[in-house]
């Protein structure tokens, strides 16, 4: 789904319950699902952590990790994922597939709340998904990627249409909405940041650059505090449709310093804040705090060097790979260790689709020399110097890139590693500045498609080293339509083989989420997607709780 900054770029979500999705039929689903638990008392307290500052908190605009760390908390969906990412019922209570997997009704709950008391109803859902489309393409482009699926899209962002013909309100509770063809993965777009539901008459009457910067909807906490560069605080939603938060608030400081990973770190040690994800290289000193307990998870993500396959030298495919081959991987020990694992290639363990088995090319520095003499660089002459662009982090990960540095420099390479702040970072990636950087993608779904088709289509949203491959986008369009899950795994090995042969990308390791969390509270549970889906609403506070008493 998106980059994440905490280890480098973007955010999202398993295996359960992709299968029941293939077959359900009209009728399939008459009875409501049965409702996660809810909390039935309110301990009170304050869970403070440290995040980056968004660029806003418009759920249609969202494209990394800290956003949705925070719009999970102000909004909801018609559906919403568990800590394992199968789909559960929110906003919707029961749905209904038709047998060619094309149209979806969903029953929505009478009397959800928004955050200013107005109820939701079928007019806000159509109005939130219509609104993706008339927002500027750049600022969209990800929501546009999963919702574009929805018949009449294409012609309403254009202007030939005034509505979306597959989106039709079926009475104040009931939405039906048509694809254009079927996407296997449909139920947990719905379930995603990019689908939340904002409301309409306060959207159109404060317009959309205001409602980024003054959110509201119907998720568990409200926004009632947002200084630039010091905090953003949110407060428990008395009404919440689901039961109110244990908690009373949540407060996000904005870090002073770069060094984001260390900032927070060392505020957590002091006793400042509640949680924070440990730097890989201080896990030890956090391993021997008493009062805190370590939640370890692995992600649906990757950690990937890419190149910039527009220009010179990596628009030739010779040279990628003669990087690649030129990195030992045994040699550079940042790559594993806590909260890392060498890649076997694209695709992460638990994700459908997934294939064990090392598929990435081995170190071989002589053949790297041979691939570049063809390229028309013997030993490396006449290439530029190969700027690479990441964010300020760790010291870890400065130390990684640097020792890659070293070992392409034996073929050839001359690197520079350029580490800039996140938002500067972001936009020199968005600019085409470095000719090679370092992201972390998490998946947006629990499906390979939102791995594979955002970062290598060549439409697709984050691809924004411009790699393309007309037979690669065909299969990837093929494989999203394929409701046989077999067959569908199988066309998504294929098209990962097809990226690892041309290489736009060089994986570096898959990750571990490793989050200290002080042993006052309770509740709280990663999901594969790390930050960016926590249910903070299921937290509670033993300190608060024990005061009381």
């Amino acid at each position: 789904m998106r980059p994440s900054s905490s280890r480098n770029l973007r955010s999202h979500r398993l295996r359960a319950g992709i299968a029941a999705w293939l077959l359900t039929v009209f009728a399939a689903c008459q009875s409501p699902v049965p409702q996660p638990a809810t909390p039935t008392t309110s301990e009170g307290g304050t869970f403070r952590m440290v995040m980056q500052s968004p660029d806003g908190l418009d759920p249609a605009r969202m494209d990394d990790s800290y956003e949705a760390a925070i719009i999970n908390q102000v909004f909801d969906g018609l559906l919403d994922y568990d800590v394992n990412l199968n789909t559960v019922p929110c906003i919707a209570n029961s749905w209904e597939v038709s047998r060619d997997g094309r149209v979806y009704r969903f029953q929505l709950k009478k009397g959800v709340r928004f955050h200013d008391g107005s109820e939701l109803t079928s007019d806000d859902v159509l109005f939130s998904f219509h609104r993706v489309f008339t927002l500027p393409l750049a600022e969209s482009t990800l929501a546009r990627d999963y919702l574009g699926w929805i018949q009449g899209t294409e012609e309403y962002a254009s202007g030939a249409a005034d509505h979306i013909e597959g989106l039709r309100a079926a009475g104040a509770y009931e939405v039906e909405i048509t694809l254009s063809q079927p996407y296997t993965s449909f139920l947990a777009v719905m379930a995603t940041e990019m689908a939340r539901i904002v409301p309409a008459d306060y959207v159109k009457r404060v317009g959309d650059d205001a409602f980024s910067r003054r959110p509201i909807g119907t998720g568990p906490f409200r926004l009632v505090e947002w200084k630039p560069e010091k905090r953003i605080v949110l407060s428990a939603f008395k009404e919440y449709h689901l039961g109110r938060a244990h908690l009373d608030s949540l407060v996000f400081n904005i870090p002073t310093t770069a060094n984001e990973s260390d900032y927070a770190a060392d505020r957590f040690l002091a006793g400042d804040l509640s949680a924070v994800i440990v730097p890989t290289e201080r896990l030890e000193e956090f391993q021997q705090r008493p009062e805190v307990r370590l939640h370890q998870r692995p992600e649906l993500s990757l950690t990937y060097l890419a190149f910039d396959t527009r220009t010179v030298p990596f628009a030739d495919a010779r040279v990628r790979r003669a990087f690649t081959l030129a990195v030992d991987r045994r040699k550079v020990p940042q790559l594993v260790g806590a909260g890392r694992e060498r890649p076997s290639g694209i695709l992460p363990a638990g994700m459908p689709g997934y294939q064990p088995g090392d598929k990435l090319p081995e170190y071989d520095p002589d053949l790297a020399r041979e691939l570049l003499e063809q390229a028309g660089y013997p030993s490396g002459e006449g290439l530029p110097v190969i700027v690479h662009g990441c964010r300020i982090g760790s010291a870890t990960d400065l130390r990684m890139y640097e020792a890659i540095g070293d070992q392409v420099a034996e073929v050839g390479f001359r690197f520079m590693v350029r580490p800039l702040e996140w938002a500067d970072f972001l936009d020199g990636v968005r600019a085409q500045e470095f000719n090679t950087y370092a992201l972390t993608w998490v998946a947006d779904l629990p499906d390979p498609d939102s791995f594979l088709f955002p970062l290598f289509h060549s439409k697709g949203a984050s691809n924004y080293n411009g790699y393309s491959n007309p037979d690669l986008d065909k299969r990837l369009e093929k494989a999203s339509r394929e409701k046989n899950g077999e067959k569908r795994w199988q066309q998504y090995r294929r098209a990962e083989k097809k990226i690892l042969e041309d290489l736009p990308v060089m994986p570096l390791h898959y990750n571990t989420t490793i989050f200290a969390v002080r042993e006052d509270y309770r509740g709280f549970a990663l999901s594969p997607v790390g930050q960016g889906n926590l249910a903070m609403e299921d937290v509670s506070s033993r300190r608060v709780l024990r005061e009381a008493r």
